[in-house]
């Protein structure tokens, strides 16, 4: 019952992490996808910057140290941008951690043995809710790719029987895999909110009840991949499904017995989505 769903991505930069296998190993994996990580985080900064920038020179015309600010801001995001495409371009082609990536969703393969499910796992998962924030209205997210390892772990270790069971094409176990998928995301917290690195706790609890839902509809959508074979217009069927049953989502991750909550509310909707 596996499928093959497609999006297009979001980027070809180092937002979107591709497919590779390190040359030494785990410790290798672990700190490339680390310093994939602080990069991005170091040009969120700068776009926010900048973006901030733009914001206050309308208000106060131009001329301020502000403008002087916001250019050094875009320069530093060009600079990171540039940096990052002339590194991964010295590396052999099967060690490019940014290759184009053909979009391919299927979650079975995300268990395979060794690294290549991990490392399949973080590339389709941040894709996935870079995808779902996007059309949910928030763009440009920060996402950590080392907390989706740090989910996948927990996964994989979590109870072998259910996982046996839901890749053997048990859709009962698949809707439960899903709905520890999401509550996992949601205890390691992969997206970083804006807010509260900035201080800003009147926006907080709107940033956390989007990324709370990012989290449900993750899940959802990997109930519906997990269990159906044709997965066509997989994101926007989740999404607008998501918005007609956002309190119920919402009620079910936050619920006594989240997991089973969120895996008979997966029941009802992923049969039939997209």
């Amino acid at each position: 019952m596996a499928c093959t769903c497609r999006w297009i991505p979001t980027s070809a930069m180092i937002e979107n992490p591709g497919e590779f296998r390190p040359p030494f190993g785990s410790l290798a994996d672990s700190l490339l996808t680390m310093a994939r990580d602080r990069v991005r985080d170091a040009r969120h900064v700068m776009r926010r910057l900048a973006a901030n920038s733009n914001m206050a020179a309308e208000s106060r015309g131009i001329g301020s140290p502000l403008d002087f600010l916001r250019d050094i801001a875009r320069l530093s995001d060009s600079a990171i941008t540039q940096a990052e495409s002339i590194v991964v371009t010295f590396a052999p082609a099967p060690m490019r951690p940014y290759g184009t990536h053909s979009g391919s969703f299927e979650p079975r393969l995300h268990f395979l043995h060794g690294m290549e499910g991990s490392l399949r796992f973080r590339a389709d998962i941040y894709r996935l809710i870079r995808n779902i924030l996007e059309r949910l209205g928030f763009p440009d997210p920060l996402v950590h790719e080392t907390r989706l390892g740090d989910v996948h772990q927990a996964l994989r270790r979590g109870d072998p029987a259910l996982l046996a069971d839901a890749l053997g094409g048990q859709s009962g176990a698949f809707w439960r895999l899903s709905a520890r998928l999401a509550l996992e995301l949601a205890r390691r917290e992969p997206i970083i909110l804006l807010s509260a690195l900035a201080g800003r706790n009147e926006s907080r609890q709107k940033e956390a009840e989007l990324a709370e839902l990012c989290y449900a509809l993750i899940g959802l959508a990997y109930a519906v991949a997990g269990t159906k074979k044709d997965c066509e217009g997989l994101i926007e069927g989740v999404v607008t499904a998501a918005l007609a049953r956002r309190e119920a989502l919402l009620a079910a991750s936050s619920g006594t017995d989240a997991e089973l909550q969120l895996a008979q509310l997966y029941s009802k909707m992923a049969p039939h989505l997209p």
